[in-house]
């Protein structure tokens, strides 16, 4: 399968989300702002967290510094003008940790326990026939006197 149209895109991304809201470890994390967050109850309906803690839109305001959350978006597509098929798909995932937040039970930071989830749940993953999504690591993105940033990159590696 190829896209060849950016509206695709959308349903991908939504398809991506889907996929890691049903990793409850990655939800707990997000959800449970406590320092035991693994030790709560499983989250019975994950969508809660839609548009709150799992974004696509690529917007977090000062005012919402309290909590982790992730960020989805698209951050690159070329289309090839032999076939008109979109190519070099680049998913950029940003990881929103307080500071206040980052330490909890046991030996783990919470952001790179949602940094392991993340990567767990999509890496060498079939996107919908589409290709395998492919991340080589991560990065600090930002911090501030409240919070820290990480990004990953997924690309998307097209099935030709």
């Amino acid at each position: 399968m190829a896209v060849r149209d950016y509206s695709e895109l959308s349903t991908i991304l939504k398809n991506i989300v889907g996929r890691l809201l049903t990793n409850q470890t990655l939800c707990k994390l997000l959800y449970y702002q406590d320092k035991d967050p693994l030790g709560q109850t499983d989250i019975s309906n994950t969508k809660v967290l839609l548009n709150e803690e799992v974004r696509v839109i690529p917007r977090v305001g000062p005012q919402e510094n309290t909590k982790s959350k992730i960020v989805l978006i698209w951050t690159h597509g070329q289309k090839n003008p032999i076939n008109n098929e979109i190519a070099d798909l680049i998913l950029r995932i940003y990881v929103y940790t307080p500071f206040d937040q980052w330490v909890i039970e046991g030996d783990e930071l919470r952001i790179f326990l949602i940094l392991s989830e993340i990567e767990n749940t999509l890496q060498g993953k079939d996107v919908y026939g589409l290709g395998r999504l492919m991340a080589p690591g991560f990065d600090l993105d930002m911090t501030t006197d409240e919070v820290c940033a990480y990004r990953m990159e997924f690309k998307v590696d097209v099935y030709s």
